[in-house]
């Protein structure tokens, strides 16, 4: 895992992902987000490249199953831990 690269990807995605909530009259923690992000990804690894393909495939890069995962992490990870509550599983999680 690169962590230069992958921090990079994670700041696109909520990035991307606050452009596109936006759109619809919402804000968002960018820095919640990230946080939250880097250590799910470093605890248990995402397809960062998929959700960032998914976002720039979807209009106005609002991914259903992005906001799925950005969401359900902010809402389900134990951030001492680092594992996930609730028996939440992100749809981009290298495991699936």
């Amino acid at each position: 895992m690169n962590r230069k690269s992958d921090t990079d990807k994670i700041f696109q995605i909520v990035n991307q992902f606050a452009q596109a909530v936006k759109t619809h009259g919402r804000g968002i923690d960018h820095l919640a987000h990230v946080m939250d992000l880097e250590l799910a990804h470093k605890t248990s690894p995402l397809r960062l490249d998929d959700m960032l393909a998914d976002m720039e495939a979807s209009p106005d890069f609002f991914s259903l199953n992005v906001a799925h995962d950005i969401a359900g992490i902010a809402m389900n990870l134990n951030r001492k831990t680092g594992e996930y509550e609730n028996l939440f599983t992100p749809r981009y999680s290298i495991a699936q």
